[in-house]
């Protein structure tokens, strides 16, 4: 299949990101794949983490400040012995990740947690994406700089256990609200019962409304979207529908004429009460995202599906 068949393809593509990559290539390969230039992404994904990073395709962009669900789900597995300053073991001597093994007491951490749950108070790595005067803060520690990190307030809704697969190792679940940094949460559980701790693996499970269970990885996108004869426009497969994120914004339908209207940019009076985000179709199409104010409809923006 050529690729400039679905360059009108609209939807979300939910990747099972795998380690190694950065969150910017896997949109660019992504992008790629599928042959088209408009895309965007929610949630990066850091080379030393996979797991589910949802892609917006096409029309799909347009999207993605209604998504209604930001909270997020992680499984990661805490190395108690050492900490660092990326807060995992990337670049770690094995010789010194042995000696550095200290059995970590799943009690210990079991008692603590609800310490951590709620509205909590953070202080992301200075390795971190966060931006000061415009600049991202790894990239000034990269440079050597000192840099004041800024504390910020998270939400960690869920936390538990879920096994120990060695006496130095402990795997927790974590849903928690957008800007929460695992790898900072796993050395503070660890410093709350006085040991060192770092992040030896952290996968995500689930971003807003989307899982695992609807990620597929970018071999399985190249291998099954082009190869020949079958995959006559395959790529309709791999796509979760783009208004499956709005499904909690209430629908106003209208008509041919009104269509026209709002394409135009004209303004539409409608008999309905203010609102302050809506979907408007025509039969099941989405033509825009609007609001209500005064029986007059301002468009938000306009889909061209």
């Amino acid at each position: 299949m050529e690729k400039d068949k679905n360059k009108n393809l609209n939807g979300w593509l939910i990747i099972d990101k795998s380690l190694g990559m950065t969150s910017t290539q896997v949109i660019g390969r992504a992008r790629r794949i599928i042959g088209t230039k408009k895309v965007g992404h929610v949630g990066t994904l850091d080379p030393l983490a996979s797991g589910v990073l949802p892609i917006a395709i096409g029309e799909a962009t347009k999207t993605i400040n209604y998504l209604t669900d930001s909270s997020k789900e992680y499984v990661f597995t805490i190395f108690c012995g050492l900490t660092t300053e990326t807060g995992d073991l990337e670049n770690i001597d094995p010789q010194e990740l042995e000696k550095a093994k200290t059995p970590i007491s799943a009690e210990k951490i079991q008692k603590i947690i609800p310490q951590f749950l709620g509205k909590i108070t953070q202080k992301p790595p200075k390795y971190s994406a966060i931006k000061v005067k415009g600049e991202a803060l790894y990239k000034k520690a990269r440079r050597g700089e000192e840099v004041a990190v800024p504390t910020r307030q998270i939400e960690i809704k869920a936390l538990e256990i879920i096994e120990q697969p060695k006496p130095h190792l402990l795997t927790l679940r974590c849903v928690c609200g957008s800007g929460t940094y695992i790898r900072t949460l796993a050395q503070d559980l660890c410093e709350a019962i006085g040991e060192k701790g770092t992040v030896s693996m952290l996968r995500r499970t689930r971003a807003g409304i989307f899982t695992l269970k609807d990620s597929f990885s970018l071999e399985k996108l190249e291998k099954d979207l082009y190869t020949p004869p079958e995959s006559q426009n395959n790529a309709v497969n791999f796509f979760v529908p783009l208004d499956k994120v709005l499904a909690d914004i209430l629908v106003l339908s209208i008509d041919e004429e009104q269509e026209k209207n709002i394409r135009h940019g004209k303004v539409i009076e409608v008999n309905h009460r203010d609102c302050k985000t809506i979907r408007l179709m025509r039969n099941t199409k989405l033509v825009a995202i609007a609001s209500i104010a005064n029986g007059k409809i301002k468009t938000d923006r306009v889909f061209n599906l």
